[in-house]
């Protein structure tokens, strides 16, 4: 199977964590040019910034009509082929201790900020081009003190499907992937025994690897999956996770 990226432009949304990043590599190695943007992490950024072909911004979404602005001068009128929302936040606690603002936050990042930021960029974006947002097996069947995590990617897999509906009358593809527990800055926060556990669950024993999860990603942006949209693929090699 030969892909191949040349002359596309790939929009990465947390260009900075470990899919991200993996992700912004593998692009740039099959000929794209990679624009993204992240929240704080400036020395992951600058790192990105010495490879050819990768551009980045910081910016907070939560504040929207300033990071907006940024974002549009940012991108210009560039035609976008694949945006990619890698981006994610949890502030993991049990409900009766959840304050509004842990809420607002993660709801921001997972959710509110993808609205915000895919509203702005879809414009751009080709024909034939691709969506993909990356969500979460939480999602789906919850996590004991992740109530804010759970609702805003449950509603990701909601927002993925309408949107699915809408752009594809602009033959643009819009997909949605689980990737499972992957080794970043955000997961390795979560207790040993949640790390532990992942791997426990993994049929192989492994976790999932950003560089695999990525070149699945690259997989949905070749012209292997033209016409294939509105899906959620399961790549989350924890089978007792779905039971």
């Amino acid at each position: 199977m030969n892909i191949k990226l040349d002359n596309k432009i790939i929009f990465i949304n947390g260009i900075t964590g470990a899919i991200g990043e993996a992700l912004a590599r593998r692009c740039v190695s099959l000929g794209a040019e990679v624009y993204g943007i992240y929240g704080k992490d400036r020395l992951k950024a600058a790192a990105l910034l010495k490879e050819k072909g990768i551009k980045s911004l910081s910016i907070d979404l939560s504040k929207k009509k300033p990071a907006l602005s940024r974002l549009k001068k940012f991108l210009g009128s560039k035609k976008i082929y694949g945006v990619i929302n890698t981006v994610g936040l949890t502030i993991d606690k049990p409900l009766v201790h959840l304050n509004e603002k842990d809420w607002d936050d993660v709801l921001n990042v997972n959710l509110s900020g993808i609205f915000y930021l895919t509203r702005t960029i879809i414009p751009l974006v080709v024909d034939g081009g691709r969506v993909i947002n990356l969500s979460s097996s939480t999602g789906l069947i919850g996590g004991r003190g992740q109530t804010n995590y759970a609702s805003a990617k449950a509603g990701l897999w909601a927002f993925t499907k309408a949107l699915a509906r809408e752009a594809a009358g602009y033959n643009i593809m819009v997909n949605l992937i689980f990737p499972g527990f992957v080794p970043s800055k955000m997961t390795g926060k979560t207790p040993q025994r949640i790390r532990e556990k992942a791997k426990k669950e993994s049929l192989t024993g492994e976790i999932m690897r950003p560089e695999v999860v990525a070149d699945f990603i690259i997989y949905l942006l070749s012209g292997y999956t033209k016409g294939i949209t509105g899906q959620a693929f399961n790549i989350d090699n924890r089978i007792r996770r779905w039971w």
